[in-house]
């Protein structure tokens, strides 16, 4: 078997079932050896930046990680945006890049062009990856595939490039091939913490959560569901967040809500899951975000007081912090939050009207609350950026399953349309409804030659 097979075989057998790309010299035989699976499906996009935006809804609507496929030099550099999107937001991506001959780039080291496209797109990537790496033998295929999806799977995920010069792909698989095998890390929670958790926000007086992105990274919508019912706590999310709740209040933050940024103004203990406190949410005066006693839950500790300082931090998934908080929570008592609540009806009222933007004609707020009124409880929807943003944050509320996908931290005009594109062919029977600006439309409007997925 050559390598360029073993790379189409093993995506089949980690269940890989779509893969994103633009054909090109330098990757033709890895997407050839993929034509001959049945179960796994190349989709050519008309760019590579929208292959790998593709990817990325694809990967955010079914937890599953994305594969883009693109040729070396230019296809190679089109698809870093994707990769920058994936890293920023936290997206398993696998990015497998086609390069000239290993033949010609390792003969001059140093010269700026050896070969044919060939750029070093392992070091160009490094910054915005979990992992970059180039195959120089055929030995090493299976160990570094390995470590690759691994990788973008593992802890805080992200993106991750594999890199395969045209020579390596005819290249013949050793029997006595090396494989990745990772070091067995178990995420623990410290029960004690936990507790110490549960104490604080039985003890508040006007506690508030505040969900991320992290939450449908994690899978964990129906144990928030939960945790929210059990403690009656109100909840505001996140740009990236916005899904995560149907029952929120909406996204606080600079594109959010007026009762949304109230409630965090005013919250004495503020219960944040899974989210990095970015500068689109506090703006660029954290000391006056909020007055609260700030609980962090993330994956990632480096994120710790980064920001704000944490009264509590917590490293671990937040889906495992949930499921032990609707264990030990029966042991808690939470106190009636009347007084709070109609605090926050209060502003929802007095501040209802104020999101809307025209008096006369179509005022686009109102008209993306028709839209996700109109829209059934599994529908997906894709925000482009500019300030369509903040219309469809503001206007979108969400209901039963619905999902919307956002480039939050690149904040990349021309994602929303090749990432509905990548959601529907995830979800064929989901709707999915593509929100953009004329400049981010006009940025990948190309893809539009795909339109027999009907999306």
């Amino acid at each position: 078997m050559i390598v360029a097979e073993y790379i189409a075989r093993y995506l089949q057998k980690i269940g890989i079932t779509h893969v994103f790309g633009y054909d090109g010299s330098m990757m033709l035989k890895i997407a050839d050896e993929i034509s001959y699976l049945p179960e796994v499906n190349f989709y050519q996009g008309f760019h590579e930046q929208a292959s790998s935006f593709a990817a990325d809804g694809y990967a955010r609507v079914t937890g599953q990680m994305g594969v883009v496929l693109v040729t070396s030099g230019p296809g190679a550099v089109n698809a870093m945006s994707g990769c920058c999107d994936a890293f920023l937001d936290s997206i398993p991506l696998l990015m497998i890049t086609g390069q000239d001959r290993y033949t010609h780039i390792a003969t001059n080291p140093g010269v700026r062009l050896n070969g044919f496209q060939d750029m070093d797109i392992v070091s160009m990537a490094r910054p915005i990856t979990k992992y970059a790496v180039q195959i120089t033998t055929g030995m090493d295929i299976a160990y570094e595939i390995e470590k690759c999806v691994f990788l973008a799977n593992e802890g805080r995920k992200g993106p991750v490039l594999l890199d395969v010069p045209m020579d390596i792909q005819f290249e013949e698989v050793p029997e006595d091939v090396k494989h990745f095998v990772p070091e067995e890390k178990e995420m623990s929670l410290d029960i004690s913490i936990a507790n110490k958790i549960m104490t604080a926000l039985c003890g508040a007086k006007q506690p508030l959560i505040l969900a991320g992105g992290g939450i449908d990274i994690a899978d964990a919508r129906q144990e928030l569901k939960k945790f929210v019912e059990m403690t009656k706590i109100p909840v505001v999310t996140t740009l990236n967040g916005h899904d995560a709740c149907a029952i929120s209040l909406g996204s606080s933050g600079l594109y959010g809500k007026p009762e949304a940024n109230l409630a965090v103004y005013n919250c004495d203990v503020l219960l944040c899951l899974g989210s990095r406190f970015g500068l689109q949410q506090t703006g660029k005066l954290a000391d006056e975000y909020t007055k609260a006693k700030i609980i962090h839950i993330d994956i990632d500790e480096k994120e710790f007081g980064r920001i704000m300082e944490p009264y509590i931090s917590l490293h671990c998934d937040v889906k495992i912090f949930l499921n032990c908080a609707l264990r030990i929570g029966r042991a808690y008592s939470f106190p009636s939050y009347d007084l709070w609540l109609r605090k926050i009806a209060g502003w929802q009222g007095k501040y209802k009207n104020d999101l809307y933007v025209n008096d006369l004609g179509v005022d686009p707020v109102k008209l993306v609350q028709h839209i996700g009124e109109a829209c059934s409880d599994t529908a997906i929807f894709t925000n482009d950026v500019g300030q369509n943003t903040m219309w469809v944050c503001q206007g979108l509320e969400i209901k039963g399953r619905q999902r919307l996908l956002t480039s939050s931290g690149y904040a990349s005009m021309g994602f929303s349309l090749p990432a509905a594109i990548g959601a529907k062919m995830a979800k064929p029977a989901s709707q999915v409804i593509s929100f953009s600006g004329d400049g981010g439309f006009h940025m990948n409007m190309q893809e539009l030659h795909l339109s027999h997925l009907h999306t």
